[in-house]
């Protein structure tokens, strides 16, 4: 709808007063609605009314959105109005940062400005420690809409605060289980493959790493990159941030979003990775946790190696005689039936420690797994050693179940080619010999202390 300003340049009146006003929503009798309030200003500023702007139908959120709006700074700063008059700081503008900068835009130009909802004057004293709370709260607030909750999928906002939209929270769950249990994010969205739910691959991102899942909420967990634009960044530190906990009801639990945040970490290496193990796999030498790598020497097939800061690089075991030892451990644990049915009513609380119990109840469920997920590894173990390999009866690898148990298997080295140090010394000439592709590892190898003082391939299983 058109609006004609009233603007009079032949007005002898030492006070022009402007008006803004903003009808956000379309409906019949909207043109009404803008007449009523013309004339009740008209009436109250009598001759003092210079200037009615008005935006109708359109969002608070973005100014640039509105013509009125932008006329009005514009004039404004040509000096046609000296008093400038709204009902509300929330008509005005839903975004408190442009609030702020555009108030101190009129400022400097000498108009004075009144809210009436908030009875605030920019003529009153301590007008820019108001000014400044404003723009603090706004900076604050970079997750809200002039105040009112970013909208999250899963929950719906009522009286400014989340509450769990049953619908879309079970597909909140299914995303964070499936996730949990291994798929790969491109799967999930085939698995899910339903209109309105996350259909690409950032909002399965987006969803896995939101804090507002568990019930918390962050303020400054994004701010703007400048007070003059829209444009939000990650909070990395650059100003402090506050986590609410508890704000509103949970969708999932926080060991299962702690859990798949992990697993979100472990895969973002591109040239190696710690799924599914996590950090459970140690070195036999140094104790340092094993990455899992391709290795091209060995055609490319996946071995547990012993790399990164402060690593011997002295092991490296192939990775699949690894994982099936580890799920055969799983397979071939006693389901606990024998002990419970031999012991004295009352006495397994006492004796068996709860992770125990634990793990009787997930083996009766499971029996048996025909994967490693990180979940049930990550629940139920505590670490995973190898022998040193440096004679057959130490080719081992050991598990250390969280309830107390140990499982001690062969590692699958059966054969001198296999020994781990002898791989390990190959990877590493290799890595050095193809420097230019493998710059921070060549790097790596000749800081490290371990492999400078190697000047002879380890000895083998049969030359031991």
């Amino acid at each position: 709808m058109k609006i004609r300003k009233i603007f009079n340049p032949q007005e002898k009146h030492h006070t022009k007063i402007a008006v803004y006003c903003r009808i956000a929503t379309r409906y019949e009798g909207q043109e009404n609605s803008y007449v009523n309030i013309s004339t009740l200003y008209k009436h109250k500023l009598g001759q003092k009314l210079c200037a009615i702007y008005a935006d109708t139908g359109l969002s608070g959120a973005h100014l640039e959105l509105r013509p009125q709006f932008l006329e009005m700074i514009r004039d404004g700063e040509a000096g046609l109005y000296d008093v400038l008059m709204c009902k509300s700081l929330k008509i005005f503008s839903h975004d408190l940062r442009d609030a702020v900068l555009q108030i101190r835009k009129l400022r400097k130009r000498g108009i004075r400005i009144i809210f009436e909802s908030e009875n605030f004057d920019t003529n009153k004293d301590f007008t820019e420690l108001v000014l400044k709370v404003l723009e603090a709260f706004g900076s604050e607030a970079g997750e809200f809409e002039g105040g009112i909750l970013a909208p999250v999928f899963g929950y719906k906002r009522i009286d400014g605060n989340y509450e769990i939209n049953p619908e879309e929270a079970e597909v909140v769950r299914k995303v964070f289980w499936l996730y949990e249990h291994g798929l790969p994010v491109c799967q999930i969205i085939d698995v899910l493959g339903r209109r309105n739910y996350p259909t690409d691959e950032s909002k399965i991102y987006y969803i896995i790493q939101n804090e507002k899942y568990v019930g918390d909420f962050i303020l400054r967990k994004y701010i703007p990159a400048d007070y003059s634009s829209h444009n939000m960044i990650l909070n990395e530190g650059q100003v402090p941030s506050m986590v609410i906990a508890n704000h509103h009801e949970a969708i999932i639990s926080r060991e299962q979003f702690d859990r798949c945040n992990v697993i979100f970490d472990m895969r973002k290496k591109r040239t190696y990775s710690f799924y599914p193990f996590g950090f459970l796999l140690k070195c036999p030498y140094c104790g340092h946790s094993l990455a899992q790598r391709n290795l091209p020497l060995f055609n490319g097939a996946t071995h547990f190696l012993c790399e990164g800061e402060r690593a011997c690089r002295q092991f490296a075991i192939l990775a699949a005689p690894t994982r099936k030892n580890i799920l055969r451990a799983w397979n071939e644990l006693p389901s606990f039936s024998i002990f419970s049915e031999n012991m004295q009513a009352g006495a397994e609380q006492e004796i068996w420690p709860e992770e125990l119990k634990l793990l009787r109840r997930e083996k009766a469920q499971h029996p048996s797994f025909e994967e490693l997920n990180y979940w049930w590894l990550d629940k139920y173990i505590l670490r995973i050693t190898f022998g040193a390999h440096t004679k057959p009866e130490d080719c081992t690898i050991r598990i250390f179940w969280k309830c107390g148990l140990i499982t001690v298997l062969p590692s699958g080295v059966d054969r001198p080619s296999k020994n781990p140090p002898y791989r390990a010394y190959l990877w590493n000439r290799y890595v050095l010999q193809h420097a230019n592709q493998y710059p921070d590892l060549a790097s790596e190898i000749i800081a490290s202390v371990h492999v400078r003082r190697s000047t002879q391939p380890p000895r083998s299983n049969e030359q031991q």
